[in-house]
Protein backbone atom coordinates (compact mmCIF):
# COMPACT_ATOMS: atom_id res chain seq x y z
CA UNK A 1 0.00 0.00 0.00
CA UNK A 2 1.40 3.38 -0.97
CA UNK A 3 0.57 6.86 0.17
CA UNK A 4 -0.25 9.32 -2.55
CA UNK A 5 -0.16 13.10 -2.45
CA UNK A 6 -2.75 13.21 -5.20
CA UNK A 7 -6.00 14.65 -3.88
CA UNK A 8 -9.20 12.66 -4.21
CA UNK A 9 -12.29 14.44 -5.47
CA UNK A 10 -15.68 13.82 -3.88
CA UNK A 11 -18.09 11.79 -6.02
CA UNK A 12 -21.71 12.77 -5.37
CA UNK A 13 -24.65 10.74 -6.69
CA UNK A 14 -28.41 11.01 -6.27
CA UNK A 15 -30.00 7.73 -5.35
CA UNK A 16 -33.59 7.19 -4.23
CA UNK A 17 -36.14 10.03 -4.16
CA UNK A 18 -39.34 9.37 -2.20
CA UNK A 19 -41.91 10.95 0.12
CA UNK A 20 -41.12 10.65 3.81
CA UNK A 21 -41.50 12.41 7.15
CA UNK A 22 -39.14 14.22 9.50
CA UNK A 23 -40.42 15.26 12.94
CA UNK A 24 -44.05 14.58 11.97
CA UNK A 25 -43.86 16.74 8.84
CA UNK A 26 -43.99 15.67 5.19
CA UNK A 27 -40.79 15.95 3.13
CA UNK A 28 -39.46 14.73 -0.20
CA UNK A 29 -36.39 12.70 0.74
CA UNK A 30 -33.51 12.80 -1.78
CA UNK A 31 -30.74 10.35 -0.87
CA UNK A 32 -27.28 11.72 -1.71
CA UNK A 33 -24.15 9.53 -1.62
CA UNK A 34 -20.51 10.62 -1.53
CA UNK A 35 -18.77 7.41 -2.64
CA UNK A 36 -15.22 8.84 -2.66
CA UNK A 37 -12.63 8.92 0.12
CA UNK A 38 -12.91 12.71 0.23
CA UNK A 39 -14.75 15.18 2.42
CA UNK A 40 -17.35 17.36 0.75
CA UNK A 41 -17.14 20.64 2.62
CA UNK A 42 -19.18 23.82 2.28
CA UNK A 43 -21.85 21.97 0.35
CA UNK A 44 -24.51 24.20 -1.23
CA UNK A 45 -27.70 22.41 -2.33
CA UNK A 46 -30.51 24.03 -4.32
CA UNK A 47 -33.47 21.74 -5.04
CA UNK A 48 -36.90 22.17 -6.56
CA UNK A 49 -39.65 19.56 -6.81
CA UNK A 50 -42.50 20.15 -9.28
CA UNK A 51 -45.72 18.12 -9.67
CA UNK A 52 -45.82 17.14 -13.35
CA UNK A 53 -49.63 17.17 -13.45
CA UNK A 54 -50.06 20.51 -11.66
CA UNK A 55 -47.16 22.93 -12.14
CA UNK A 56 -48.52 25.18 -9.37
CA UNK A 57 -47.39 22.56 -6.82
CA UNK A 58 -43.72 23.31 -6.10
CA UNK A 59 -41.46 22.60 -3.15
CA UNK A 60 -37.97 24.02 -2.79
CA UNK A 61 -34.90 23.75 -0.59
CA UNK A 62 -31.78 25.92 -0.44
CA UNK A 63 -28.89 25.54 1.99
CA UNK A 64 -25.23 26.54 1.79
CA UNK A 65 -24.24 24.97 5.12
CA UNK A 66 -24.14 21.24 4.38
CA UNK A 67 -21.18 18.83 4.67
CA UNK A 68 -20.59 15.17 3.83
CA UNK A 69 -18.04 12.71 5.12
CA UNK A 70 -16.20 10.29 2.83
CA UNK A 71 -18.11 7.14 1.84
CA UNK A 72 -21.36 8.35 3.34
CA UNK A 73 -24.94 9.11 2.38
CA UNK A 74 -27.79 11.08 3.84
CA UNK A 75 -31.39 11.96 3.08
CA UNK A 76 -31.84 15.58 2.11
CA UNK A 77 -35.35 16.54 3.24
CA UNK A 78 -37.11 18.96 0.90
CA UNK A 79 -39.97 20.40 2.99
CA UNK A 80 -43.53 19.83 1.85
CA UNK A 81 -45.15 20.87 5.13
CA UNK A 82 -44.65 24.02 7.18
CA UNK A 83 -41.43 23.66 9.16
CA UNK A 84 -40.90 24.97 12.69
CA UNK A 85 -43.54 26.43 14.96
CA UNK A 86 -47.00 26.95 13.49
CA UNK A 87 -48.72 30.29 13.84
CA UNK A 88 -52.30 30.23 15.11
CA UNK A 89 -54.64 28.98 12.39
CA UNK A 90 -51.75 28.03 10.09
CA UNK A 91 -51.87 24.59 8.46
CA UNK A 92 -50.03 22.80 5.66
CA UNK A 93 -51.53 21.74 2.36
CA UNK A 94 -51.76 17.92 2.15
CA UNK A 95 -49.26 16.09 -0.07
CA UNK A 96 -50.83 15.24 -3.43
CA UNK A 97 -50.24 11.95 -5.24
CA UNK A 98 -48.85 11.91 -8.78
CA UNK A 99 -45.63 12.17 -10.76
CA UNK A 100 -43.04 14.71 -9.64
CA UNK A 101 -39.68 15.88 -10.95
CA UNK A 102 -36.73 16.80 -8.76
CA UNK A 103 -34.17 19.27 -10.15
CA UNK A 104 -31.14 19.77 -7.93
CA UNK A 105 -27.79 21.55 -8.20
CA UNK A 106 -25.13 20.86 -5.56
CA UNK A 107 -21.88 22.81 -5.22
CA UNK A 108 -19.00 21.68 -3.03
CA UNK A 109 -15.80 22.95 -1.44
CA UNK A 110 -15.79 26.75 -1.40
CA UNK A 111 -12.69 28.16 -3.05
CA UNK A 112 -11.63 31.65 -4.15
CA UNK A 113 -10.31 30.18 -7.40
CA UNK A 114 -13.12 27.63 -7.88
CA UNK A 115 -14.42 27.19 -11.43
CA UNK A 116 -18.14 27.09 -10.49
CA UNK A 117 -19.98 30.04 -9.02
CA UNK A 118 -23.41 30.78 -7.61
CA UNK A 119 -25.08 33.40 -5.43
CA UNK A 120 -25.11 32.81 -1.66
CA UNK A 121 -26.75 35.47 0.52
CA UNK A 122 -26.53 37.99 -2.31
CA UNK A 123 -22.81 37.42 -2.95
CA UNK A 124 -21.03 35.50 -5.68
CA UNK A 125 -19.47 32.38 -4.16
CA UNK A 126 -17.05 30.06 -5.98
CA UNK A 127 -16.82 26.31 -5.56
CA UNK A 128 -14.48 23.55 -6.80
CA UNK A 129 -17.26 21.08 -7.61
CA UNK A 130 -20.73 21.11 -9.13
CA UNK A 131 -23.28 18.32 -9.67
CA UNK A 132 -26.63 18.60 -11.44
CA UNK A 133 -29.36 16.02 -10.82
CA UNK A 134 -32.80 15.43 -12.31
CA UNK A 135 -35.12 12.61 -11.33
CA UNK A 136 -38.79 11.79 -11.93
CA UNK A 137 -40.56 9.90 -9.14
CA UNK A 138 -44.12 8.96 -8.22
CA UNK A 139 -46.07 9.44 -5.00
CA UNK A 140 -48.91 6.92 -4.82
CA UNK A 141 -52.36 7.70 -3.45
CA UNK A 142 -51.68 5.32 -0.53
CA UNK A 143 -48.34 6.97 0.34
CA UNK A 144 -49.91 10.44 0.24
CA UNK A 145 -52.86 9.41 2.46
CA UNK A 146 -50.62 7.66 5.02
CA UNK A 147 -48.18 10.57 5.26
CA UNK A 148 -50.93 13.21 5.38
CA UNK A 149 -52.69 11.30 8.19
CA UNK A 150 -49.51 11.48 10.32
CA UNK A 151 -48.45 15.06 9.45
CA UNK A 152 -48.99 17.24 12.52
CA UNK A 153 -49.27 20.43 10.44
CA UNK A 154 -52.24 19.30 8.33
CA UNK A 155 -55.74 20.02 9.59
CA UNK A 156 -57.59 16.72 9.84
CA UNK A 157 -61.39 16.57 9.74
CA UNK A 158 -62.68 15.50 13.13
CA UNK A 159 -64.89 12.44 13.01
CA UNK A 160 -67.76 13.54 15.27
CA UNK A 161 -70.03 10.61 14.34
CA UNK A 162 -68.84 8.59 17.35
CA UNK A 163 -69.95 11.43 19.61
CA UNK A 164 -73.44 11.50 18.08
CA UNK A 165 -73.74 7.71 18.29
CA UNK A 166 -72.58 7.77 21.92
CA UNK A 167 -75.12 10.43 22.91
CA UNK A 168 -77.96 8.57 21.17
CA UNK A 169 -76.94 5.35 22.93
CA UNK A 170 -76.86 7.07 26.36
CA UNK A 171 -80.27 8.69 25.80
CA UNK A 172 -81.73 5.37 24.62
CA UNK A 173 -80.29 3.51 27.65
CA UNK A 174 -81.67 6.19 29.98
CA UNK A 175 -85.13 5.99 28.35
CA UNK A 176 -85.19 2.18 28.71
CA UNK A 177 -84.09 2.45 32.35
CA UNK A 178 -86.87 4.95 33.15
CA UNK A 179 -89.43 2.81 31.29
CA UNK A 180 -88.45 -0.29 33.30
CA UNK A 181 -88.67 1.64 36.59
CA UNK A 182 -92.15 2.88 35.69
CA UNK A 183 -93.31 -0.66 34.82
CA UNK A 184 -92.07 -2.00 38.16
CA UNK A 185 -93.79 0.79 40.09
CA UNK A 186 -97.24 0.31 38.56
CA UNK A 187 -97.84 -3.23 39.84
CA UNK A 188 -96.75 -2.17 43.37
CA UNK A 189 -99.13 0.80 43.29
CA UNK A 190 -101.95 -1.46 42.10
CA UNK A 191 -101.30 -3.94 44.97
CA UNK A 192 -101.28 -1.13 47.53
CA UNK A 193 -104.67 0.13 46.28
CA UNK A 194 -106.21 -3.34 46.58
CA UNK A 195 -105.13 -3.64 50.20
Amino acid sequence: MQNSKESVSPNLTLDKVEPSQVNGRNVISANLTNSAMAYLLDMNANAEVIHLGDKSIKYSFDSATLKMAPNSNFNLGIPVSIQGALKKGETSVPLKSGRYQLEMVVYGNKSTDGKYQTMVDGQVTKYDYKWTFSKVFTITETEAKELNAKDVTIEHAQDSNWLVYGLVLIILALAIFIFILLLKRRPKEAEERED
